[in-house]
């Protein structure tokens, strides 16, 4: 039985990969490769940069705690901010904010911003926030084209849109509007409103805490918003908007005013936040991180990942890629056999199981030639024999060594592949060596 050889790499498989381009073997071609990086790269740019821009404060000139225009409120979220006083300013989830722990600033809902203002409502009648402060609306504006963050334009919003706002509220009170008021008073505070062309409520269920001849400007509810009939919350109505706008703030003693109306409100409050409910100015945010991720500009990510996804799926098809080569086809002369019969072997993994087998063919083959009458002995004497005739033949071969060794790696049949190929090779030149042939 001719030697078993190592296993080799055939000529033909090291041609194929000589010549084959280096680049052949991704899946993409290197121009495909460079669109999917470059086009991923700039989704990923954009949708930080869109990140970024979404998450600064809107370019609002509407009654908003965003507002830099002279009907906003972004001068008193300014105020209270530099006064170390915490400040949320809250898109999604408001009454949840202030549950407990803080003020609830609804500020002049925009009337046309219905299902917002309704959510907020209902949202604060399930709520347990200790204080509210609702601002009714008065004015309403138009940017300036030159300027997209301050007024072109301003009107007043129809009598009958604040009555709606009123009538939300839980209040049979009556909004009017009056030339100048006289004689302010009540409510305990130290400062007075300065007001051009006050808006006030006339009437129903308000309990007066800032009020003129002609009206109450502040006042609460006695019957809580959205029908809540704790009687410890304390729910207020600021009628005229102009004592905490931009362009009101300023003027006499309105800020001081306003300062000490959220001062008698926190300390009701256990960390005394102020939080300003922009849901009703129509900005949304988020109830979850996943609700997050289908909205822009994160959904850019969301899809970018979802085609990553996509493209590592495909690239784990069976199919996907560029063709395997094909087998070198199996020699027919006798080294080509050989060599095929020695890879599969060691494929399988079963090496060493075919040691011994080929250990006792090549005793039995010699000793058939060498000692014809003693073919029938029992291995370990034919071993004996064999070892006393090479010595006599000047063969240095431990017979007796080289048997053990065999037999151990036979019973460990995991046996390391190049002890396994040692052995065979020992066993095939001593085989030539003791019969005389070509090693």
């Amino acid at each position: 039985m001719s030697s078993p050889r190592e296993t080799k790499t055939s000529t033909t498989d090291a041609s194929s990969s000589a010549v084959r381009p280096a680049h052949q073997s991704s899946p993409f071609s290197r121009r495909t490769l460079f669109w999917v990086v470059g086009v991923s790269a700039v989704s990923l740019v954009a949708a930080l940069f869109a990140t970024a821009w979404d998450s600064e404060a809107p370019a609002e000139v509407e009654p908003s705690a965003y507002s830099e225009s002279a009907i906003g409120h972004g001068a008193l979220v300014a105020t209270l901010r530099r006064l170390a006083i915490p400040v949320h300013v809250s898109r999604s989830r408001t009454a949840q904010k202030a549950d407990t722990r803080g003020v609830l600033v609804v500020a002049e809902p925009w009337p046309w911003v219905t299902d917002e203002t309704e959510a907020s409502w209902k949202a604060l009648a399930e709520s347990d926030v200790p204080a509210a402060l609702f601002v009714l609306p008065k004015r309403r504006g138009t940017a300036d084209p030159d300027a997209p963050r301050f007024l072109g334009s301003v009107e007043l919003v129809a009598r009958a849109s604040v009555q709606d706002v009123l009538d939300d509220l839980g209040s049979d009170a009556i909004c009017e509007r009056i030339g100048s008021a006289t004689n302010w008073r009540g409510g305990g505070f130290s400062s007075t409103p300065t007001l051009e062309d006050p808006q006030l409520v006339v009437g129903g269920d308000i309990e007066p805490w800032i009020e003129c001849d002609e009206g109450v400007l502040l006042g609460r509810l006695l019957e809580p918003a959205a029908g809540n009939s704790r009687r410890d919350f304390v729910h207020l109505v600021l009628s005229d908007p102009d004592l905490l706008s931009n362009h009101g703030l300023g003027r006499g003693s309105n800020a001081a005013l306003a300062l000490e109306i959220l001062d008698r409100l926190r300390a009701g409050t256990t960390d005394g936040s102020v939080v300003f409910d922009e849901s009703v100015h129509g900005y949304r945010g988020t109830d979850s991180f996943l609700a997050e991720l289908a909205r822009f500009p994160l959904v850019l990510l969301t899809v970018q990942a979802i085609l990553c996804a996509l493209v590592i799926g495909w690239s784990g098809l069976p199919r996907f890629g560029v063709p395997r080569p094909e087998r070198p086809p199996l020699g027919q002369d006798k080294e080509q056999l050989l060599d095929n019969s020695a890879r599969l072997i060691s494929s399988r993994g079963r090496s060493a199981s075919m040691l011994l087998p080929y250990w006792q063919d090549t005793l039995h083959a010699v000793t058939r030639q060498l000692c014809p009458g003693e073919a029938t002995l029992d291995p370990d004497r034919r071993v004996e024999q064999l070892r006393s005739l090479g010595v006599r033949r000047g063969v240095d071969t431990d017979l007796q060594e080289l048997s053990e060794r065999v037999h151990r790696l036979f019973a460990h049949r995991q046996a390391p592949a190049g002890e396994v190929i040692a052995a065979a090779r020992e066993i095939h030149a001593w085989r030539a060596t003791m019969l005389g042939e070509r090693p």
